[in-house]
């Protein structure tokens, strides 16, 4: 893939709302889980409903 693939791909993924939308929902899911500690490490149920 060359430079100017990746420059169009990553346009495409800034504006694309879907992507941004789940971007700072999955970054506050992780901030949140991190929050909480290893004690409770069970899978987020928003990931794996997601894919």
């Amino acid at each position: 893939m060359g430079q100017a693939q990746v420059s169009t791909l990553l346009k495409t993924i800034s504006s694309s709302p879907l992507w941004v939308a789940f971007l700072k929902d999955f970054i506050v899911l992780l901030l949140h889980h991190n929050k909480k500690g290893p004690a409770s490490s069970r899978p987020v149920p928003f990931v794996t409903a997601k894919t």
